[in-house]
């Protein structure tokens, strides 16, 4: 198995002027503030749908590839689609396992309901919690098609690692910094990941 990689590379010029009036905020730890939330963006966007040549293997991408096992829904989102998606899914990967899916699904699945008239979706009563459907926790998965549910253990499912922490360096003496008056702030992160047990993970298509 390759293990691809890519390597996140951020960079602002900022004016001296600017850092130097930011009394109320430090605004170099604002910008790299920023700028992870930015990486950590990426990389949630390279594990779902990396093309695996220069990124590493998102999820989606390896399913396409036949790594996760696939049901095509015959009657689109319905609650027998989504009892049949848990069961597809081996019994010893359940404890962890969660729904992952675009948020223009989460309108529809909030209305299923089962056999006796119940709701499968249930709010979570613990603040920073996600709601759960029949029980499992649901994520909502932007990056995701919008005609895709995957729900699975993804901890044992993807492998991915920081082949270098994101570093920063802030510099005044490069050629634009130094002419210009600014400050240069640049921020690097490589990753790399890939399926490394698509049996712990279930997509439902066609939606």
């Amino acid at each position: 198995m390759v293990i691809k990689k890519a390597t996140i590379t951020k960079c602002l010029y900022a004016s001296d002027e600017l850092v130097e009036d930011s009394t109320e905020i430090d605004i170099v730890k604002f910008i790299i503030g920023l700028f992870s939330e930015v990486i950590g963006e990426e990389e949630d966007r390279v594990i779902w749908v990396g093309n695996g040549t220069t990124q590493p293997t998102g999820i989606a991408t390896a399913r396409a590839a036949a790594a996760i096992a696939t049901r095509t829904a015959a009657a689109g989102l319905a609650t027998d689609e989504i009892i049949n998606l848990t069961y597809d899914l081996p019994g010893k990967y359940h404890k962890n396992a969660k729904f992952y899916t675009h948020r223009f699904n989460i309108r529809d699945l909030r209305k299923l309901k089962d056999d006796n008239n119940q709701y499968l979706w249930q709010p979570s009563n613990i603040a920073g919690e996600p709601p759960t459907l029949s029980g499992f926790q649901v994520i909502e998965s932007n990056e995701l098609a919008d005609d895709q549910i995957y729900f699975g253990d993804l901890k044992k499912t993807y492998w991915l690692g920081d082949r270098k922490k994101m570093t920063v360096k802030i510099s005044q003496d490069t050629t634009q910094a130094f002419t210009m008056d600014q400050t240069a702030i640049r921020v690097v992160s490589r990753i790399a990941g890939n399926v490394v047990l698509g049996a712990a993970c279930r997509c439902l298509n066609g939606i």
